[in-house]
């Protein structure tokens, strides 16, 4: 239970710092790699409502608590759905509510929309590989063999050819996940 709720304090954490990241990247890209001074004064004037409603629009697409081990063509269209849903509500947030040191323009809004989306997916898609390499890294050390299935193996007969040379391997395998024993030996 307490490793479930640090599980899910780690992904808000990281989900906030991938969108604090990706709208500084979009500005960073917009100004040629300069922040404006405008921009410095209105960080957090723009920093906390886009973390307070881009936060809410994954919770409500039900992105952010899913399972990260298994990264499927689903999770990117609902990750899709909801940059798209939280980028125009940050429109009409930003419309309604203009901050007057910093204009926030329409590209600015499009392009944070495509880098919140990839750094989002990279980190999702990264925890996979991440998790897939190390676990077949620990599976290797303990026991260095891989389970293999080779469906209709008869040590006697291979492609209807009598073959005498399969019978040592069909004999060294595991028997105990085969359903099928040979009732001649």
């Amino acid at each position: 239970m307490i490793r479930e709720k640090i599980r899910r304090l780690l992904i808000i954490i990281s989900q906030a710092l991938i969108i604090v990241i990706a709208f500084n990247a979009t500005v960073l890209f917009r100004h040629d790699g300069v922040f404006p001074s405008s921009y410095l004064s209105s960080f957090m004037f723009l920093m906390f409502p886009l973390i307070l409603i881009k936060m809410p629009s994954l919770c409500f697409m039900q992105y952010i608590f899913n399972w990260w081990r298994y990264v499927s063509i689903y999770d990117l269209i609902s990750l899709a759905k909801a940059n798209i849903i939280a980028s125009l509500m940050f429109a009409a947030y930003i419309k309604i509510f203009p901050i007057s040191a910093y204009h926030v323009s329409i590209s600015l809004l499009v392009l944070d929309f495509l880098l919140c989306f990839l750094f989002m997916s990279a980190a999702r898609v990264s925890v996979r590989i991440f998790r897939e390499y190390f676990a077949k890294a620990s599976k290797a050390k303990v026991n260095r063999s891989e389970n293999v299935l080779i469906a209709g193996l008869n040590y006697r007969f291979f492609a209807g050819v009598p073959c005498k040379e399969l019978k040592p391997l069909y004999e060294s395998m595991s028997t105990k996940f085969m359903h099928y024993i040979p009732a001649v030996k």
